[in-house]
């Protein structure tokens, strides 16, 4: 979850600097993005996630900085409460993006197994751009997908796909009568709530805050295709 480094600016490496608690991908490794780290704001200390949730205070902080390299941006940004990082998410949108507090009865000593065990239901707390030195949170980001649904359209025999991210209006794309092996509406829906692939939808996704992939099955699911075979 989080790691504590010694730190030494390259023009004087016999200066060494210990590190605040930097949060990592959970193997060791340091999560950075474009030279800037999110770190803890003071060691995190033990939490009884029996009976409260999980989560400690976090900003971003420029590593060169907290290095001591003369004329590093010392500035730092506001993460709020995290669990820590989530790694996906940074990686595929260089960003760094935070995980929510765990749920009560969620500890965060593993990585979560479902969006249910963090506050909100989401994976995307806090999301920090290192190129427009900005923080915004998941409600705010059209990439962190919350709905994806594909319904029958009122005529004509084809469907709508209507995908629902963050706070804007659903984006809506009319889908074709016969390019879909099922009939529009047939576990055509996933949502954040029931993203487990054990529920068996016929749609699939991969949100990343800036990008939304939806994948729309087009042929018989393997059970079905057995079943035809036999």
């Amino acid at each position: 979850m989080y790691g504590i480094y010694t730190l030494m600016p390259d023009t004087a490496p016999s200066v060494r600097r210990e590190s605040a608690p930097l949060l990592t991908d959970g193997r060791g490794n340091l999560l950075v993005v474009d030279g800037w780290v999110a770190a803890f704001t003071q060691t995190p200390t033990p939490i009884d996630f029996q009976t409260s949730p999980t989560g400690w205070a976090a900003q971003a902080v420029n590593l060169d900085a907290m290095a001591g390299v003369a004329g590093a941006d010392t500035s730092t940004y506001d993460l709020g409460l995290t669990s820590g990082a989530n790694i996906t998410a940074s990686r595929a949108s260089s960003t760094l993006t935070t995980l929510p507090p765990r749920t009560v009865g969620n500890g965060a000593g593993s990585t979560p197994s479902s969006p249910k065990e963090l506050e909100g239901g989401t994976t995307t707390a806090a999301i920090f751009d290192p190129q427009t030195r900005t923080v915004s949170h998941s409600a705010q980001e059209a990439g962190v997908l919350s709905y994806a649904g594909l319904a029958r359209a009122e005529s004509g025999g084809g469907g709508v796909l209507s995908v629902s991210s963050g706070e804007r209006t659903p984006t809506t794309v009319d889908v074709p009568a016969g390019s879909t092996y099922y009939p529009p509406g047939t576990r055509h829906v996933w949502t954040i709530e029931d993203p487990s692939p054990s529920s068996n939808p016929l749609l699939t996704t991969l949100s990343t805050p800036g990008t939304t992939l939806v994948i729309m099955a087009t042929g018989p699911d393997r059970e079905s295709a057995l079943l035809d075979h036999r």
